[in-house]
């Protein structure tokens, strides 16, 4: 059977080659020195050197904490004190690095580059999705008793019960108000949650805000929008994406063929006799 999916999806590609993944490691220990927010009012958790993490800085790189706040710290002030030294040591010859930077700005304009005229050549279209939705709907049904739900986590009780009050009284459409928390937007299965989020989940009336529940991942508010039986199918809306993916997935070869294929025929392109 189909398994249900986080309503919210995105695709990946091929993993990048290590020297990639290197240059990645190394760009996003550098990025995350300069892209921690500040606030006046934010009190300093740790400090190295001229940066520092604040509660906010923390909450903004953990959404729920998985992943204990001391953990958390610790390795921001690993990476933060990398960076420090690594800056004034000779020990890496920056030629190298500006080396690697350049190959991999070149390779990403490279791929993006390939990724639009792709695109342009796709033949995947919403209709064709519904007609394979219609001709699989077998494929498309709920393997066990589901919701659709809006999950919304919080480290902080207070922060939780802020968002509670806000949403149950504002006159904000939702979309708008739940972009300004960190929520997901997905299908959960019943008996694969946490108790708490499970029980909650599956006894509360649609339409209806839950919370704040406390678990031990931190505070969570729930809003349940349908409840779904095993067999039943699933909506093409929330399924429509993964169908349009899973189409483009089996073009993917030929049109990528078919563009390279073009583009060589109007490039200077020499393979020398062995």
């Amino acid at each position: 059977m189909y398994q249900a999916f986080n309503v919210n999806t995105s695709t990946s590609r091929t993993g990048p080659s290590r020297t990639n993944l290197l240059l990645v490691f190394i760009i996003s220990l550098y990025a995350s020195s300069c892209s921690l927010p500040k606030t006046d009012k934010a009190t300093p958790l740790a400090r190295v050197e001229k940066h520092s993490i604040t509660r906010d800085d923390l909450y903004d790189q953990s959404g729920v904490n998985y992943i204990s706040p001391g953990e958390i710290i610790e390795r921001w002030i690993d990476d933060e004190v990398l960076i420090h030294h690594a800056r004034g040591s000779s020990i890496v010859d920056q030629r190298i690095i500006d080396h690697l930077v350049d190959e991999y700005r070149q390779r990403v304009t490279a791929q993006l580059f390939l990724d639009s005229l792709i695109l342009r050549r796709t033949q995947v279209t919403r209709d064709g999705a519904r007609d394979y939705y219609y001709d699989n709907l077998k494929e498309f049904q709920f393997s066990d008793d589901a919701a659709e739900v809006v999950h919304i986590s919080f480290q902080q009780l207070d922060d939780a019960q802020d968002a509670f009050h806000i949403l149950n009284t504002t006159t904000i459409t939702s979309d708008s108000l739940l972009r300004s928390f960190n929520y997901d937007h997905q299908i959960v299965h019943r008996r694969r949650l946490i108790a708490v989020l499970d029980e909650a989940i599956f006894s509360a009336a649609p339409g209806n805000l839950v919370g704040p529940l406390t678990s031990e991942y931190g505070y969570h508010l729930i809003r349940v929008i349908r409840h779904f039986s095993a067999g039943e199918p699933i909506p093409i809306e929330l399924v429509q994406t993964n169908i349009i993916n899973r189409l483009f997935q089996k073009q993917l070869p030929v049109i990528r063929t078919t563009v390279l294929d073009s583009l060589r025929e109007v490039t200077d392109v020499e393979i020398p006799p062995n």
